[in-house]
């Protein structure tokens, strides 16, 4: 198996289950994140990037990150609404089509519903392990979807993407990363993901792998392809989209519990990783 593909992953963001009348109307807006929907009832229409999809009971609706979205319901409609990021994916970008050929709209042989209702039940409940059921239900829907995808086609040959070279810089990027794990970097990053408020230094990251610094580097960027710094950023911000969408706090309360001590700061780093305010990201939010 290539590396781009092993070393895949999704970090979940957000579920709502949505219902409106057939006089539902959102306006063209910029989606900051990947999203799944399944319509449970009911039908639509969502137009991305100017095309124009009708969906209905039973379609699974793939939006990639970056995409221009509107939506009108052609009469009451009800379904989940996923919102995921995947790490190398970047604004206006397509990995899962260009990896797993997933298209706009899937409709599987068995219903994915439960799924789509086990992950909703999961992100309410306060359960010590909700994220790692939260997590397989995601990672299992795309598996469907890419499955269902790759049995659509002549022969069941590989995906080909429609940008070559953006995706073997991509494997390139992967197989350069692929390497055993280290132990003592693995302790460094178990200890960051489960604390994303703490703001550990360098020095604190080299006391608990036991390295100098030049080699936490090193071996942080083979095990992870990112130094870091920017590792924890991204991990941060993650986390601060998760509380933007599931807390009423304003966006300065939020800086100060993902460990910023200026909400300036936070604002600059939140745009570089999503390309938009966290005020802004809540307000589309809201309506998508």
């Amino acid at each position: 198996m290539e590396p781009i593909y092993s070393n895949f992953r999704m970090t979940f963001l957000y579920i709502d289950r949505y219902q409106f009348s057939e006089r539902w109307f959102f306006p063209e807006s910029e989606v900051p994140y990947c999203m799944y929907r399944y319509i449970v009832q009911g039908k639509a229409v969502f137009t991305v990037n100017g095309q124009r999809h009708e969906v209905q009971a039973g379609d699974v609706f793939y939006i990639p990150i970056g995409s221009l979205l509107s939506c009108q319901a052609l009469e009451t409609i009800d379904f989940y609404s996923v919102r995921f990021v995947v790490p190398i994916e970047q604004q206006g970008n397509n990995l899962l089509n260009e990896l797993f050929r997933i298209p706009p709209i899937s409709v599987l042989p068995e219903s994915p519903e439960p799924l789509f209702a086990t992950l909703y039940r999961s992100a309410l409940s306060r359960e010590p392990w909700k994220m790692l059921r939260i997590d397989a239900c995601l990672g299992q829907i795309t598996a469907l979807l890419a499955e269902h995808a790759a049995g659509s086609q002549p022969d069941n040959v590989p995906p080909v993407p429609q940008d070559a070279t953006r995706v073997s810089n991509l494997r390139l990027r992967a197989r350069k990363s692929q390497i055993k794990q280290d132990p003592r970097i693995t302790v460094v990053l178990d200890y960051l993901i489960t604390h994303p408020q703490e703001m550990l230094s360098t020095d604190d990251m080299c006391r608990m792998a036991g390295v100098s610094e030049s080699t936490l580097r090193r071996l942080f960027k083979a095990q992870t392809g990112k130094l870091p710094v920017d590792f924890i950023k991204e991990m941060r911000m993650m986390h601060a989209a998760r509380l933007l969408l599931t807390r009423n706090d304003s966006v300065a309360e939020i800086s100060y519990s993902c460990g910023y001590e200026t909400p300036n700061y936070f604002f600059r780093c939140f745009k570089e990783i999503f390309g938009i305010s966290p005020s802004e990201y809540r307000h589309r939010s809201q309506n998508l």
